[in-house]
């Protein structure tokens, strides 16, 4: 691993640190209001969505919410049902398909159903912006909304009829309206498919003057974003923020009974805890069983029926882990007895669909390396996960004349492979793959500041880091490097002896704990060099026990200083 270490001798650790995050208005940074959101009329095609969903409402059209199976998919669909079934009086059903049946997006089986079902119109949300031929050739049966934030295609020489090409995007001319932030010409792009969704809802307050409080969704907002692994910087950061205190007020029953069983009630929830504990019971709905489960969960008002799915949910989580914990175990297996590729690739003989992109993803984190899982089922699907430092949706692209479907992000991705050419697929990934510079694979750590030595260490400015969060993509809590440290004394702890307690000194005397959680054996060689220097990277933390408060440091990287 690489260490990036800045250089800022004569400023201080935190005004440098407060610096590099652009922290120019410290009152919308660390108070933001409601009022601090972009205006959601500015988006892409916003106004004629919402006009056309009002007259539609006025004339008692059935309306069906398309959504997807994810965290992001299932809160998008949530907001946007409370919001009009609630306050529109609509005539509206959610839907999510199945991942088992139908797949990903739009899909003839999911369309069929809302027709047989009596849908007239469908609200596409996190999805629906890809699937350009579907919407084509029901659009004269059903009238389409789409709403969804992921890649959009670019032209080629084969271009759909009944395309058109905005912002250099080739989508569908024959939907109705169709939001989706990249095409928008102002305004922040990098935002989740329930934040659109949350923004369409906006857009009808504002534009019929409901008067509505929309904080009230913001919970679920923020679910969606840190589940979907977007950059809480801007208008990302703001809408956490607001759903973090929006949750920590147990507003929405379903959210209270899910924090009950997780034994959260009596905690400050924070990002992590939407992340690591709400979004992974979410998700277990659609990896194993049935999404809208989460979506019930999300959208009852019910106390005793918002514990049953809660209990229901947290039963589906300890499963999905003890099957990801078998097929990973296969996977790295398999993976290896290669270990010098560039892109790791396996298809399993029918492995749990839902299960791959956790996966790919365990494997991308550990060894480096993008990791494309799939299952040979009747179908051919795929999920794909990389590391920060590549792409691995324009990876995917270059071999998507051998696929049927693909979609997803810069570090995540599902496909489908076309039946009978899984061999042409995994050969033309290979010849990619050899491509790939070594550098683009590297490892890199980037360090935010740098202490001149444990006198930067301490409770006060610990606290001020501490008002930079919710931390998570691109406002990661910060890594500070600390030079010249010696190993006064360890200690091992867990029952497997994996976690390192380190009381560290400094060139003046100074002693500080620092603390590696579950990396005990890597860093079990340098507890041989008692005598020699250090230099660390580290995150600073506030340790709080029977009322009282230090400092101490969570090691991210410890080495031999050269």
């Amino acid at each position: 691993m690489k260490w990036i270490i800045p250089k800022h001798e004569g400023v201080p650790l935190v005004e440098w640190l407060y610096a590099q995050r652009n922290i120019v208005d410290t009152q919308k940074y660390f108070r933001p209001t409601f009022k601090d959101l972009s205006n959601p009329l500015k988006m892409n095609d916003m106004d004629n969505a919402v006009d056309f969903i009002m007259g539609s409402i006025s004339q008692n059209k059935k309306i069906f919410i398309h959504g997807d199976f994810d965290a992001d998919g299932i809160t998008a669909t949530s907001i946007m049902w409370l919001f009009f079934h609630k306050y529109l009086k609509a005539d509206v059903l959610p839907y999510i398909p199945s991942r088992f049946y139908e797949g990903y997006g739009l899909t003839e089986e999911s369309i069929s159903a809302i027709k047989q079902n009596g849908g007239q119109i469908i609200i596409t949300v996190d999805c629906g912006v890809k699937d350009i031929e579907l919407v084509n050739k029901y659009s004269n049966e059903l009238d389409f909304v789409i709403t969804d934030h992921h890649t959009i295609r670019t032209p080629s020489e084969d271009e759909i009829v009944g395309s058109k090409i905005v912002n250099e995007y080739l989508v569908s001319s024959k939907a109705k309206a169709l939001v989706h932030p990249a095409l928008s010409a102002e305004g922040f792009k990098e935002i989740c498919g329930a934040m659109v969704a949350f923004k369409f809802c906006c857009a009808i307050n504002q534009k019929m003057n409901l008067n509505i409080d929309m904080t009230q969704f913001t919970d679920l907002c923020a679910i969606g974003t840190i589940c979907d692994v977007m950059p809480l910087i801007d208008e990302n950061r703001i809408i956490v923020q607001l759903g973090l205190t929006q949750i920590n007020k147990s507003a929405n029953v379903g959210l209270a009974a899910l924090r009950e069983k997780t034994g959260l009630l009596d905690k400050t929830i924070s990002a992590h805890h939407l992340g690591f504990v709400v979004g992974p019971r979410l998700n277990a709905a659609g990896r194993l069983g049935d999404a809208l489960d989460a979506v019930r969960l999300l959208t009852t008002s019910s106390e005793s029926f918002a514990r049953q799915m809660a209990s229901k949910l947290d039963d589906l989580n300890n499963e999905r882990k003890l099957l990801t914990d078998k097929y990973l175990t296969l996977a790295e297996t398999e993976i290896g007895k290669r270990l010098d590729e560039k892109v790791f690739v396996h298809f399993g003989e029918d492995w749990p669909e839902g299960l791959l992109g956790l996966i790919a993803g365990k494997l991308s984190e550990k060894y480096q390396r993008p990791a494309i899982i799939g299952s040979k089922g009747k179908t051919l699907k795929a999920s794909a996960r990389s590391p920060e430092s590549f792409n691995i949706i324009e990876f995917i692209q270059k071999s998507e004349h051998f696929l049927e479907k693909y979609g997803g992000h810069s570090q995540a991705a599902g496909l489908t492979v076309k039946k009978g050419n899984l061999e042409a697929f995994l050969s033309d990934i290979n010849r990619h793959s050899q491509e790939i510079q070594d550098s683009n694979l590297e490892k890199l750590l980037y360090l935010d500041a740098s202490a001149q030595n444990l006198g930067d260490i301490n409770t006060e400015n610990a606290e001020k880091l501490m008002l930079l969060e919710p931390f998570g993509t691109k406002n990661h809590k910060p890594i500070i490097y600390i030079p010249a440290l010696k190993i006064k004394k360890h200690s091992f702890m867990g029952q497997k002896q994996e976690h390192l307690k380190l009381f560290l000194t400094d060139m003046e005397g100074r002693v500080i704990e620092a603390i590696s959680f579950g990396d005990a054996s890597k860093y079990r060689p340098l507890l041989d060099y008692s005598t020699h220097t250090f230099e660390l990277a580290a995150t600073l933390e506030i340790d709080e026990w029977n009322g009282f408060r230090k400092p101490s440091l969570r090691i991210i990287d410890l080495r031999e200083s050269n």
